[in-house]
Parts: C-alpha cells; sequence; structure tokens
C-alpha cells in the first residue's frame, strides 16, 4: 500500500535553511521514495543543532542527540527529518548524478544561489565559514568550500562579490592535492558581518567576533567602534566613509607642507626632461577643458580651494616696509603672511639679509659647528689655513710650531 504524505508547505525561513545549510554541513539523503534532510555537527553546537530542528519544526523524525563520533571528535549531534515531497525541489536543484560513484552528489548552479538571499548565506557561512584570528591585525573570513571544485568555488566567491562582499578563491596545498576555499578581505569582513548578524542565533554569535577585540571612540565624529586591527596606531578612525575621507585629507595636507619643495622640484624636473612631450599633453589638457565642461568647473573649484588653503591674499596691495616703514608696492597685489617686506633700498635689503643670516644660524647652528669642526680636520681646511698664515701674517704657521715655549711666552 502506497504511503499518503499530508501536504507541507515549506516556510521563507525553512527554505533559506535548507538552501543555506547543503551548501555547509546538511546534507539529503534520497535513498526513500523522497528525500530526507540529515545535519551533524559537534557536541560544543548541540544548541545551533537544536536551532534548526526547531526551525523544521514538525518535519524533524529523530530530535537532536549526542551520539559518538568515529571520526574527528569524541561526539557528535546529529538530527534528521522525515522522508516528505516537499524535499523534492532540492533533487534539481542541488544535486547531479556522479558518473563515477552512481550517486547524487552536490553540485553549485546559478538556478541555486540566485534562490539564496541574506538569511541562506548566513547559514551557510555559520556551517563552514569563520573568522581568522588576526596576528597580522588584519582579521579576514574563510569558507571551508574543500569538497567543491575550483569552477564552483568561483562560483559562490562571484555570487559574493555581486552583493557587495568582494570574495575571491584561494588554493590550499595538502599533500598532492589542491583544494579550493573562499577568502575576505578585511573591508569585506566588516560588510558581510553587519549583513548576516541579524540573522546569526546567539547560540552562534562567537562567529561574528573579532578575537581581541577592542572599544576606540572615533576621532572625528566621537561614536564607538570595534578597530579590525587590535593595535591601531595613530587616530582611532571609524569606518564611516566622511571620517576616512576627513582622515585622508588631512593626511594629504600634513604631506604636502612638508614635502611641497620637493615636490615642485620633481615636476619641474619631469616637465623638462622631455619639454616636447610635456607641451602636448599641456595642449591636449587644455583642449580637453574647453571641451567638457565639468572638467573645467571641477578645475576652476580645485584652483579657487588651492588658493584658500596657502592664505594668499590680495588686498591690501600696499604695506610698509618691515625696516624703514616706507610704502611697498606688492607685485600683482598678492603677498604671503610671513614674508619679509622689504622696500628694496640698499639699506633695507643688507638689513633683511642680515635678518635671514640670523634665521638660518638659529635653525641651523648644531649642523654649520658640525660643518666648521670637520673642516677645521680635514686636510684641505689645514692647508687653507697654513695659506692664509702665510698670506696675511709675518711669521709661518711652521715657524710656529717650531718655536721654543720659553720664546713664545716672551721670558
Amino acid at each position: 500500500m502506497r504511503r499518503i504524505y499530508e501536504p507541507v508547505e515549506l516556510t521563507e525561513k525553512q527554505k533559506q535553511l535548507l538552501l543555506g545549510t547543503v551548501l555547509g554541513d546538511g546534507c539529503m539523503s534520497w535513498a526513500a521514495t523522497y528525500g530526507r534532510y540529515r545535519l551533524a555537527h559537534g557536541a560544543i553546537q548541540a544548541d545551533y543543532c537544536r536551532h534548526k530542528a526547531a526551525i523544521l519544526g514538525s518535519l524533524i523524525s529523530v530530535q537532536p542527540k549526542i551520539v559518538p563520533n568515529l571520526g574527528y571528535g569524541k561526539e557528535l549531534c546529529v538530527s534528521s527529518t522525515r522522508s516528505h515531497p516537499c524535499f523534492e525541489f532540492l533533487r534539481p536543484l542541488c544535486y547531479r548524478l556522479n558518473p563515477e560513484t552512481g550517486r547524487l552528489a552536490k553540485h553549485v548552479t546559478p538556478e541555486w544561489l540566485d534562490q539564496l538571499d541574506w538569511e541562506g548565506i548566513a547559514y551557510w557561512y555559520l556551517d563552514d565559514g569563520g573568522i581568522n584570528k588576526p596576528e597580522n591585525g588584519n582579521p579576514s573570513i574563510t569558507f571551508s568550500t574543500h569538497s567543491f571544485p575550483k569552477e564552483e568555488v568561483e562560483l559562490l566567491a562571484e555570487m559574493l562579490t555581486k552583493r557587495g562582499v568582494e570574495a575571491k578563491a584561494n588554493p590550499v596545498h595538502k599533500g598532492q592535492k589542491v583544494y579550493w576555499v573562499i577568502l575576505l578581505g578585511v573591508e569585506a569582513t566588516r560588510i558581510f558581518r553587519d549583513k548576516i548578524r541579524s540573522f546569526v542565533p546567539s547560540c552562534m554569535s562567537y562567529k561574528l567576533e573579532i578575537p581581541n577585540a577592542v572599544e576606540l571612540t572615533c576621532a572625528f565624529c566621537g561614536a564607538t567602534f570595534t578597530p579590525f586591527h587590535p593595535n591601531q596606531a595613530g587616530k582611532p578612525i571609524c569606518p564611516k566613509k566622511s571620517c576616512r575621507e576627513l582622515r585622508r585629507k588631512e593626511i594629504t595636507d600634513k604631506y604636502l607642507t612638508t614635502h611641497s619643495a620637493k615636490i615642485k622640484q620633481n615636476r619641474h624636473e619631469a616637465y623638462h626632461t622631455n619639454l616636447e612631450q610635456s607641451r602636448a599633453n599641456g595642449r591636449e589638457r587644455a583642449r580637453l577643458l574647453r571641451l567638457d565642461p565639468a572638467r573645467r568647473a571641477k578645475m576652476n573649484k580645485r584652483k579657487r580651494a588651492w588658493r584658500q588653503k596657502r592664505a594668499i591674499l590680495r588686498e591690501p596691495a600696499v604695506k610698509p616696509c618691515q625696516f624703514c616703514r616706507a610704502p611697498v608696492q606688492l607685485k600683482n597685489g598678492q603677498f604671503l603672511p610671513n614674508a619679509t617686506i622689504c622696500c628694496q633700498a640698499p639699506e633695507c635689503r643688507r638689513k633683511r639679509q642680515a635678518l635671514h643670516n640670523q634665521h638660518y644660524a638659529e635653525r641651523h647652528a648644531t649642523e654649520l659647528a658640525e660643518r666648521h669642526r670637520n673642516w677645521n680636520q680635514s686636510e684641505r681646511g689645514k692647508k687653507y689655513k697654513q695659506d692664509w698664515h702665510r698670506t696675511n701674517c709675518s711669521t709661518p704657521t711652521s715657524s710656529l710650531s717650531n718655536t721654543p715655549e720659553w720664546k713664545k711666552s716672551g721670558t
């Protein structure tokens, strides 16, 4: 007598649980007329196994229980559903006949991945994913997809990338065999954790925690955040785009202030190395600016920002000389706030040069003393002193060195 099955309509949560966990630790058994879903976890994840069984509800025939494990680990928590037609949609979607074994095996297809949402991806991560310990300070997520071939792992990585989480397939060598896993970078790890956080049960929340995590306060917005680097140096910056742009601008301004002279020199040398090509590039840029109003407006905006940042003032056009207080007409009506204003009279020019020499000597006193000491001890410096004494003094330095002490003292 043929068994009659009562109709069961799977909920969306149950479908996502099946679609996601079949990618991971769950599997379907097709020995009976219809499929049966089986799940097994280590004893430490017994609560997670019970969580899955609670979602499947009346479909569970074997309640979660602890049994001895013949493989890795001493004990397992296992459970399974009864055979039912509601699982038949997984057969053509997730399984293909393996010609070598003659059995149905998991096979990743685009149709399968299109039906996954973030809840199903969260169950897949809880089964096969984990956050690597940040030994180098940069935590990352790894999906243990060792049982899938390279083409299917690349398909899974492409699925995550299309959903805004950049992922890549990475080879893992074990002996003579090569397996493939999925790796997420630091930024992709942060995005992925935020997307699946609401679907992770409390018993598995440890899979979202970053080892040795600390709480910092952002230096720009004041928000509290967990850095990806446990020993973050410098100003603490939260992951917000606006705060990172402010920090980038701050670093850029500091670099320009420190290396502005070197940058100008490098640009000057690069321009004159190939003068004809540089002029041709300039003409092409000018042509593009004339044709594209948006680029011209952007260039004008950058010029205005440059003028404001350098604090170039245009008024007043006349300022008093710093030495004689005579009025000085500034060139093009511009001057720098820290510049020395001089009327270019001979006496004022000498005073300005003496002031600059004094400032230079104050800034480089140690360097000048070291340079002078090295010069006096060098062969060239000694020869210069001898020549100078021979020319300007009546007694040569050599005769002075040979004169007895009683004659030098005059006794």
